[in-house]
């Protein structure tokens, strides 16, 4: 009944609201640059490395994952 749609609609409410805070609370942690991020241009999709940008590839994306400390 009426009751019923209405309780829905603040455990909705109540859902996208948690959901809203969790995100907010994530976005704060994380919204900082970390020491050993792999920075990727969108532009010209290249990464910076110590010799010189690089096309950014697969290929290229698991070597700097694995090595990305050096950097």
């Amino acid at each position: 009944g009426e009751s019923g749609g209405r309780r829905g609609v603040e455990g909705l409410w109540h859902s996208n609201a948690r959901f809203t805070a969790s995100m907010s609370r994530i976005m704060e942690e994380y919204s900082h640059p970390f020491k050993d991020d792999i920075l990727v241009s969108t532009d010209t999709l290249t990464c910076d490395t110590p010799d010189r940008p690089k096309q950014w590839e697969r290929k290229c994306q698991r070597r700097m994952l694995k090595n990305r400390r050096k950097y």
